[in-house]
């Protein structure tokens, strides 16, 4: 009898854990348009939470209080932006070869590129890539782009260093220590 029941209540947790896990999938599937896919607005949403977990995450491994997370987060957003844009980004379109058809999704991301503003270094290595593509480039074209990324690189190089400088004046040792081994500062 005892046996009967306990097989009787696992069946129930079992068959609950399978409802439960058919309900979320359906959930996740209203959300998403058609493809699979996330409207624009539900990626904005999803990463602006995502970007407040992060800074709380951050703040805490600080062991930093609100009233100092106020000055320091401006500081490690600045910092945090500043190597976004020294990376280099990928994208599909830099892989597409002439004449290769575009996808809906290659589509999208190339919007969404072209929707924010570029950066210096980004323009630069634009033109740079687009000469490149241009067999019937001078190599006076040329070495101008190359300069100019140099130029922009070097630009951001010190942003990046003085962004650095200004963050390291409001943090502790231990809080310069933390930062320096996530990569925020070197």
């Amino acid at each position: 009898m005892l046996r009967q029941r306990i097989l009787l209540v696992v069946i129930g947790v079992a068959f609950a854990g399978v409802l439960i896990g058919q309900a979320i999938s359906q959930e996740e599937g209203r959300s998403r348009s058609r493809g699979g896919q996330r409207s624009p607005e539900e990626m904005r949403k999803r990463i602006e939470q995502w970007n407040r977990e992060a800074a709380e995450r951050l703040r805490t491994s600080l062991n930093a209080s609100e009233e100092q997370w106020v000055v320091i987060q401006p500081r490690v957003e600045k910092v945090q932006t500043l190597m976004r844009q020294m990376r280099v980004r990928q994208t599909r379109n830099r892989f597409r070869t002439r004449g290769q058809r575009t996808t809906a999704s290659s589509r999208r991301s190339d919007d969404a590129a072209l929707a924010r503003p570029q950066s210096a270094i980004e323009k630069s290595r634009q033109t740079l890539r687009e000469l490149l593509e241009d067999e019937k480039s001078s190599n006076e074209k040329l070495q101008s782009a190359l300069k100019a990324l140099r130029l922009a690189t070097t630009k951001l190089e010190q942003e990046l260093e003085k962004a650095r400088g200004s963050l390291r004046e409001v943090v502790n040792v231990r809080q310069e220590a933390r930062l320096l081994l996530m990569g925020l500062l070197d």
